[in-house]
């Protein structure tokens, strides 16, 4: 077990500035994952048990899933101001978004935030990073089909567009910039860490997880998706929908946030009705 915990800080921080109409509307409890839940510093410490609804082990009883959504987090997270207003807001935007794209009725996880740090590519999970030799020499065709296809079509041109210079192109610096895309880090070019998932969504998922036995968790609820055919969403703009604003509230780099801006975002907010 990790010496280091970070329980109170999380819990702290996303209780932290919820309205008394907020707090009401969530359910909020603690899971702990240690097998010997004793172990771990914060069980049944007096601080987590006025401050949760509840605080549990492995053993979560069916009347403990009653809300239409649920929001999982790490233990490690600190939440910026008006997280939970700025989740509603979503969660209205995809369902106003359902009534004309159909793809958004039958969603199963909503990704709360980004991170920037580095994360391995697996060959397996990651076709291009997988096939390599293929990702550099469609890179190198493509790069320079758009460079020949301008010599021929605007003969002008070719004074720039040199034999030379396209070789360089796109033997060189096309791939280099395909070697930077991997190395920047999976995590900085998609969301992960945090998400909302519809309580409908969970018996199925619990059943796929439980048939496969064992495995890298956030692959197998991949997979179940791809399956399944069930939309995986995301707030920000990166993915190409505009739920939120593509600043998310949840980030390594929150502490850039003006905490008065938080507090103004947070009150308009709730003045629309996403309390």
């Amino acid at each position: 077990m990790e010496t280091t915990q970070y329980v109170d800080n999380a819990v702290a921080s996303v209780m932290e500035g919820l309205t008394v109409g907020e707090r009401e509307k969530v359910f909020l409890y603690v899971l702990f994952a240690d097998t010997e839940t004793g172990r771990h510093p914060s069980w049944k410490q007096p601080w987590l048990e006025n401050s949760v609804d509840l605080a549990v082990g492995y053993n979560v009883s069916e009347e403990h899933r009653r809300p239409v959504y649920t929001v999982m987090f790490e233990d490690d997270i600190i939440t910026a101001a008006g997280w939970m207003a700025k989740v509603r807001q979503s969660l209205d935007q995809i369902k106003k978004g359902a009534v004309t794209n159909p793809s958004l009725r039958d969603w199963l996880y909503l990704r709360l935030f980004y991170t920037e740090t580095a994360l391995s590519w697996e060959a397996k999970a990651d076709y291009w990073y997988g096939h390599m030799a293929y990702t550099f020499l469609l890179a190198s065709f493509f790069g320079s089909s758009l460079l020949i296809a301008p010599r021929f079509l605007v003969p002008r041109t070719q004074r720039y567009l040199d034999d030379p210079t396209i070789f360089v192109l796109s033997a060189i610096t096309i791939p280099a910039f395909v070697v930077l895309a991997f190395v920047i880090g999976k995590y900085s070019l998609f969301p992960l860490r945090g998400v909302v998932t519809m309580n409908k969504q969970i018996p199925a998922l619990i059943e796929h997880l439980r048939g496969i036995g064992a495995g890298q968790t956030d692959m197998m609820i991949e997979e179940y998706a791809d399956q399944t055919g069930k939309q995986r969403l995301a707030m920000g703009n990166s993915r190409g929908n505009n739920f939120v604003d593509g600043q998310s509230t949840f980030a390594f780099w929150f502490e850039e946030y003006d905490s008065r801006r938080l507090e103004r975002e947070h009150d308009e907010l709730l003045g629309m009705g996403f309390d």
